[in-house]
């Protein structure tokens, strides 16, 4: 998704943009919090793409990392990708600057796939750049509950087909099977006019055979 970082009331409300795009950059993305509840880590995809801190109403922005995804953790390192490969190193969230040597954790970790829990367990990727995956469900205690499609898509994303036009020109397209046990059902996506993508609060309804506005209520699209 293109576009700047967008805040919203925990009480609800309209999004408002919380970073602003500089000339030639893309999106900001993959925001989280530091430690004082202000501060925040993002990726700038785009011109001086890297790893960046903001703060909540704060214009000025700084520079972290050159480095594809990075993540916090709680003893004060920061987890990021470079090149293929994973880092460690010590960070000061109360100066918000780097400390030491990076040091490397693990190699060919592919693409941006890096999670960090509240226990500080690490989940990635690895493999080779070039080899074919496999897009698998699995339910929540981890046993594989089907397969979508075959091996040919390099990127193994869930890929909607068919379009149709909803109220008020604007395009929705659906139609691709997701797996939910053994059960395929299409899932729903909004093209927007300005051409981006939302899956969020669309559902599809089988009973007539269109997606449904979870946040209006109404069925669109068909």
């Amino acid at each position: 998704i293109l576009g700047p970082i967008l805040r919203v009331p925990s009480t609800g409300g309209a999004p408002v943009p919380e970073t602003r795009l500089e000339l030639q950059q893309s999106s900001h993305r993959s925001p989280q919090f530091l430690p004082d509840g202000r501060h925040f880590l993002y990726r700038v995809t785009g011109a001086g793409s890297g790893i960046y801190i903001g703060e909540l109403g704060g214009a000025q922005t700084q520079r972290l990392l050159d480095a594809d995804i990075a993540a916090y953790l709680p003893s004060q390192y920061v987890l990021f990708i470079r090149q293929s490969t994973l880092f460690a190193q010590r960070f000061n969230p109360a100066q918000l600057m780097l400390g030491g040597d990076p040091v490397p954790i693990a190699e060919q970790v592919l693409g941006n796939a890096l999670t960090v829990s509240n226990s500080e367990m690490i989940a990635y990727r690895t493999g080779s750049a070039g080899g074919r995956r496999q897009l698998t469900w699995f339910d929540r205690s981890g046993k594989e509950a089907g397969k979508l499609g075959g091996a040919e898509d390099p990127h193994g994303r869930l890929l909607c087909k068919g379009k149709a036009k909803g109220r008020g020109g604007v395009d929705y397209r659906a139609a691709a099977e997701r797996v939910q046990g053994k059960e395929k059902t299409p899932c729903c996506q909004q093209i927007l006019p300005s051409g981006r993508s939302r899956w969020a609060g669309l559902r599809w309804r089988a009973s007539t055979h269109r997606c449904r506005d979870t946040r209006s209520g109404s069925d669109i699209g068909g």
